[in-house]
């Protein structure tokens, strides 16, 4: 009925769907998950239609009610379960989340994530993951290196990855703080998310490596 425009839009991680009635100029998020991604999606009369991209799965086409809250299998369900074959009888490696405060007093936010048969006796080698852009973001939502992180956490590395300054996902200043400066103060912010997971007790500092 023309009365309202829907749209994703980089949050934190995520990719939240969101909803902003014509005149009002407050978009509602209707994904309240923080770790999804909606990769594309269709509203019609009745129903919404969603790729949703998560920790668990990298993607799957998901229906329900065009207001509903989003993923959580409650008021959604699966049009398709491609993965499910595949994903049966393997074990993920699950992103956890952390902040740090850097320079500037910008909040940078970074996650981890632990090999996929971990075992807290040993000692992991640590793989930072660097992303482009470099106004993109990454997080538990994002599809790009969904394989590419499970892949070397399957192979026994402890990968770290951020959204240093310049990251799409945190509002206009965040992301014009590298302005004029794509070296110095990024870099700060990556080698910093590196060097708090590398004060794990399962990474071994002496292997470390760079990737992205």
């Amino acid at each position: 009925d023309s009365a309202a425009i829907f749209f994703t839009a980089a949050n934190e991680g995520a990719l939240p769907l969101y909803r902003v009635e014509r005149g009002v100029g407050a978009p509602v998020r209707l994904t309240p998950e923080v770790d999804l991604g909606v990769r594309a999606f269709d509203v019609g009369r009745d129903v919404r239609v969603q790729v949703v991209t998560t920790p668990a799965n990298p993607a799957e086409l998901l229906v329900g009610p065009v207001l509903g809250a989003g993923a959580d299998g409650k008021e959604f369900s699966a049009l398709t379960t491609h993965n499910r074959a595949w994903l049966a009888g393997k074990k993920l490696s699950v992103p956890e989340g952390n902040r740090f405060v850097g320079r500037e007093g910008l909040s940078v936010q970074y996650w981890t994530m632990k090999p996929t048969e971990f075992d807290a006796a040993k000692k992991y080698p640590l793989l930072l993951q660097i992303h482009g852009g470099p106004a993109a973001m990454w997080g538990p939502g994002e599809e790009s290196m969904w394989f590419e992180f499970q892949y070397f956490a399957v192979r026994g590395f402890s990968v770290v990855y951020s959204n240093p300054r310049g990251s799409a996902g945190y509002g206009h200043d965040f992301q014009k703080a590298n302005y004029q400066n794509w070296g110095e103060r990024p870099a700060a912010d990556v080698l910093s998310a590196t060097d708090l997971a590398a004060k794990a007790a399962h990474v071994d500092r002496a292997r470390q490596v760079i990737a992205g």
